[in-house]
């Protein structure tokens, strides 16, 4: 697991990482985030059967900024959702997402501006530029 701690700034580039313990305390991910993190590449697996485990977990401490940007790299979850925000609060402002391959879909409120969930043609999931120009209940 690789973790970012309030008030401090992660940048990963590249590399494997690959949990497969389950969590001891609540939800937690292979990339657990209360700080600044930003991704550009790398492959991270979350392999732990447990129904509280994700990808990458973006936590809030009072006082501090915390965001994940993800701008590239290979996210492979469990059966569970690939990113969770443990604050309601802060669930739109978690995650900026505008680039990398997930194995599952992602939430368009993890979107950076101007970028929409999109299904690629291998069956992956990912991102791509594009804006919703119309909403039916919750279609977009």
């Amino acid at each position: 697991m690789v973790k970012s701690e309030e008030g401090t700034t992660l940048n990963i580039s590249g590399g494997a990482f690959t949990r497969t313990a389950a969590p001891r305390w609540g939800i937690t991910g292979t990339v657990l985030v209360y700080g600044t993190t930003t991704i550009t590449g790398g492959t991270f697996n979350e392999k732990s059967a447990s129904p509280s485990s994700r990808v990458v977990v973006t936590g809030k401490v009072d006082g501090y900024d915390s965001v994940t940007y993800i701008k590239g790299g290979t996210f492979n979850g469990n059966d569970n959702n690939v990113f969770h925000h443990l604050s309601p609060a802060q669930a739109d402002d978690s995650f900026e997402v505008s680039g990398g391959t997930f194995n599952k879909s992602i939430p368009d409120c993890y979107c950076s501006d101007g970028f929409i969930p999109t299904k690629n043609a291998d069956g992956t999931y990912g991102v791509k530029e594009g804006i919703y120009i119309a909403q039916v209940g919750s279609k977009k």
